[in-house]
């Protein structure tokens, strides 16, 4: 339950942080998926199979990505220490035509 409090925390953080940016520059998307678990171990029901939350900020020849993730579905299919982080990066633009790009960070 940890992630998803911190995937919340990053879905209202910010609506309060970025109070002198441009809204147009800005992009906050998400996705929920559930699925039906059947284990004979544990109860019978719908659980959060992945829940995501990406965050997309561009100014100039400058875009930054942040992707945070939660659920069964990233309990089970990446390592411990990045379980949460689905994506993160930065992207350099190397001409002003923005047809040339350099990018660098964490990608899925």
């Amino acid at each position: 339950m940890k992630p998803f409090r911190l995937i919340l925390l990053f879905a209202i953080l910010p609506l309060f942080s970025f109070a002198q940016i441009d809204t147009s520059s800005l992009n906050v998307s998400g996705y929920v998926e559930t699925a039906y678990f059947n284990d004979l171990a544990e109860n019978e029901g719908f659980r959060l199979s992945r829940a995501l939350f990406q965050v997309d900020y561009s100014k100039g020849m400058t875009t930054i990505h942040l992707g945070l993730q939660a659920g069964a579905f990233t309990n089970m299919n990446y390592p411990n220490d990045y379980e949460w982080l689905n994506e993160a990066y930065l992207k350099l633009a190397l001409n002003k035509a923005n047809s040339l790009f350099i990018s660098a960070g964490f990608f899925p």
